[in-house]
């Protein structure tokens, strides 16, 4: 008798969150169903817009679908129970289902907007400045496509232009980081005196929930060949650092480093992996070489030191295995924010690792593939 009734309570648990992730999950395709809509109307002035908002309804549909595949397939590998096994299927069939109005909607934005537009690098995915580099020679702008890469988010807007408005606001504003494909396209700040002055303040040094990026006292800024080995990058992450919650890819409204628990899916590292990080003196491109998440931080966040020694426990601990040369020549650039991905403890951290481009380099499709042997943390010591 007991059994049963067990049985019944995990049924209707099951079926309530059913309901519950049904709506989330639909209200979620509205909503980016609205948005491209919304952009249909505004669209009517440019295509490029148009193109835009199709292309952001269709990654939001793939990540979505992508996502919940990997729950199901997390679901079989964790033996969980056949009640949780068969509420991941019905969240993914649901999935399929916001995909599937997404997709309606975008195609009924192509059709709205003006084709004669279009132009061939719109359709091969390639930004209207192809190859495009700095005075050194580092590419700016994508040059090949192939794969999931997203060639056409690296069109050389690296966010440099913002610098001297927002060092006009304050003078600790040193450099500007833009992830292309996510909201993080924002100003780098360091304190003189002290690494984690920015931990609860804003732009304007007052107290703030969101805060700003920043990074410690020791970091060098200038060209690329002044750089500090090893560039690290603090920003909060709220939304994303929930107990047991799954990491969510980016949409609309994220904060700081909210959208960075994207890279934790592979998928998502294949479409954008470069980022955009420029100084007064040179506007530069970093591959990214490793995702991980790590119970610790002292051995990943020092600007100089034995920079060999961090690549190598970076690459063993990333999530993903990438298709990059990296070495202890290069300059590293370390993106860290907080996470409750291992359980409720406050000593784990998600980490975006990249290296600068060289001289001669372009920006393309990366090699990018799980892998399935990646060291994880030990967060309860």
């Amino acid at each position: 008798m007991a059994e049963n009734i067990k049985e019944m309570t995990e049924e209707r648990r099951a079926e309530r969150a059913k309901v519950y992730r049904r709506r989330r999950i639909l209200v979620g395709a509205g909503a980016a169903a609205l948005c491209v809509a919304v952009g249909v109307g505004v669209n009517a002035m440019g295509t490029a817009q148009a193109a835009e908002a199709l292309q952001t309804a269709l990654t939001a549909a793939e990540n979505r679908q992508a996502e919940r595949q990997q729950d199901a397939a997390l679901a079989v590998r964790e033996n969980r129970t056949v009640a949780e096994t068969n509420l991941t299927a019905y969240v993914e069939e649901a999935a399929k289902e916001a995909e599937t109005a997404l997709a309606k909607a975008a195609a009924a934005a192509k059709q709205s907007a003006p084709a004669t537009n279009l132009s061939a690098g719109a359709s091969t995915g390639l930004p209207a400045n192809p190859g495009m580099t700095n005075a050194v020679g580092r590419a700016l702008s994508a040059s090949q496509t192939g794969g999931n890469f997203r060639a056409s988010a690296y069109n050389g807007v690296t966010g440099v232009g913002n610098l001297s408005y927002y060092q006009s606001i304050n003078s600790d504003v040193k450099a500007w980081l833009r992830i292309p494909g996510t909201n993080i396209n924002y100003p780098v700040l360091q304190n003189a005196y002290e690494d984690h002055y920015y931990l609860h303040r804003g732009l304007d040094r007052g107290q703030s929930y969101y805060g700003v990026l920043w990074t410690q006292t020791a970091t060098q800024f200038g060209s690329g060949a002044s750089l500090s080995s090893n560039t690290v990058i603090y920003g909060h992450n709220w939304k994303n650092c929930k107990w047991n919650a799954a990491p969510a890819t980016y949409y609309a409204g994220q904060q700081m480093f909210e959208s960075l628990l994207s890279y934790h899916y592979t998928s998502w590292a294949e479409q954008y992996p470069y980022i955009y990080y420029s100084t007064p003196s040179e506007e530069m491109t970093f591959v990214i070489f490793a995702c991980f998440y790590t119970e610790g931080t002292t051995w990943y966040i020092n600007a100089e030191g034995n920079i060999d020694s961090v690549i190598s426990e970076a690459q063993s601990r990333s999530r993903h295995t990438f298709g990059v040369d990296v070495n202890s020549s290069d300059k590293l650039l370390t993106l860290s924010t907080c996470t409750r991905y291992y359980g409720n403890t406050d000593n784990q951290r998600f980490v975006v690792m990249a290296r600068l481009l060289r001289p001669g380099e372009t920006i393309g499709p990366v090699s990018v593939s799980y892998n399935p042997n990646h060291r994880q943390p030990n967060v309860w010591g």
